[in-house]
């Protein structure tokens, strides 16, 4: 995010601080600028700055657990062990291997910034990750059907 804070490059053994500040609400693109992996020349993000209680209000909302329902896709979740890897706050143990998905659904795009947030996005990435996010960690599920992925996909999508 050059416009918020330029650009500092990591030097191994040394700690950098940089400061991001933002003068006006707004989003802000920013792209991965360091050598983190196979897939982080397709990795980027937006930083949304926020008027001052607004950004209160939100960071009220996303230090609350997920609102989660039974589902079958809940159950599938956890049967094919994603719940090992990933936490979803008022959900079981706190799992700290791959990101938190408490608040996914309210995401505005997947796998680092690589996809939009669509329904067929997320069931296809749950399933073969790899193909989307080069060097992912996360296990491809080649023998997850579609419509488990599907129904994985509803439940994801429904963690505001």
């Amino acid at each position: 995010m050059p416009g918020l804070a330029g650009k500092m490059d990591m030097i191994p053994g040394r700690t950098n601080r940089l400061v991001v500040r933002a003068t006006k609400a707004g989003t802000y693109r920013g792209v991965c600028a360091e050598f983190c992996g196979l897939g982080h020349a397709l990795m980027a993000f937006d930083v949304v700055a926020m008027e001052p209680a607004a950004f209160e209000r939100w960071l009220a909302a996303q230090a609350r657990p997920a609102t989660v329902t039974a589902s079958p896709g809940a159950r599938l979740f956890a049967s094919y062990g994603c719940s090992g890897c990933h936490s979803v706050r008022g959900v079981g143990p706190a799992a700290k291997i791959g990101p938190d998905l408490t608040h996914f659904g309210s995401r505005p795009t997947l796998a680092a910034g690589i996809l939009p947030m669509t329904h067929a996005n997320i069931a296809r990435f749950v399933r073969q990750p790899g193909k989307t996010k080069p060097g992912v960690r996360m296990p491809a599920f080649p023998q997850m059907s579609a419509a488990e992925a599907d129904q994985i996909a509803s439940y994801l999508q429904g963690l505001k």
